[in-house]
């Protein structure tokens, strides 16, 4: 069922209110009733026209202080999408104001967690959580971004099957470019820079820049600000 605001995926709530409907749906009104019926805080999570939620009734949204804007835009003529799967048991916490801009594609599985401090992910994000995604405060993490903490299919060394998921984490005041690709088991440290196009395997110290396939230290030290 297409909505005004935003799109759902097997939105069964929205189908009984629509279908026994016998007056113009109020798609505020709707979107509030859906909300409520996801444990999901109306007037903390916005959500912006063209977004998709396919989120699973055991599946929780908590945005703790300020709100939490998915497929936010910088120009209101943007016309791109975003999606949002959350299987059974997985969760988003939201610890202060949080922006996921348009064109991005979150998926979180079963039982995994993402949570969220404060800052914003531009366009065109892809995560896929398995276990669990930590992203800090004053974050700026720019375009085309991919964070995977799984390996997606299973991998054998030796006769032994790694891990298949390991969390990730990324500090405070960590600022990463664009089109770069964080792997699992990584941690970045509270005031660390990832040039764009970096693929980041391993802990990055605080305060490093690091750039590279695979990403290095380039600079220790180093101090950035918006």
């Amino acid at each position: 069922m297409k909505v005004k605001y935003f799109n759902f995926k097997g939105g069964g709530i929205l189908r009984k209110i629509a279908n026994g409907a016998k007056f113009v749906i109020n798609f505020r009104l709707l979107k509030m009733l859906y909300l409520k019926a996801m444990n999901i805080s109306n007037f903390r999570f916005m959500i912006a026209k063209r977004t998709v939620l396919d989120i699973d009734k055991s599946a929780k949204i908590i945005v703790k202080e300020g709100r939490f804007y998915l497929n936010a835009k910088w120009d209101k003529q943007d016309p791109f999408s975003s999606y949002i799967l959350m299987r059974k048991k997985s969760s988003i916490i939201v610890e202060n104001n949080f922006k996921i801009y348009s064109g991005s594609r979150v998926n979180i599985y079963r039982g995994g967690v993402l949570r969220l401090g404060s800052g914003y992910i531009n366009h065109n994000l892809v995560l896929h959580c398995e276990k669990e995604i930590n992203i800090g405060h004053n974050v700026a993490i720019a375009e085309n971004v991919t964070f995977l903490d799984n390996d997606a299919h299973n991998v054998y060394w030796n006769g032994q099957k790694s891990d298949k998921a390991q969390a990730i984490t990324v500090g405070d005041n960590v600022w990463i470019g664009m089109r770069s690709l964080i792997l699992k088991g990584v941690h970045i440290g509270n005031g660390s820079v990832v040039a764009a196009g970096s693929v980041v395997t391993k802990n990055v110290p605080e305060n490093c820049l690091v750039a590279g396939v695979p990403a290095r230290i380039i600079k220790r030290d180093i101090r950035w600000h918006i």
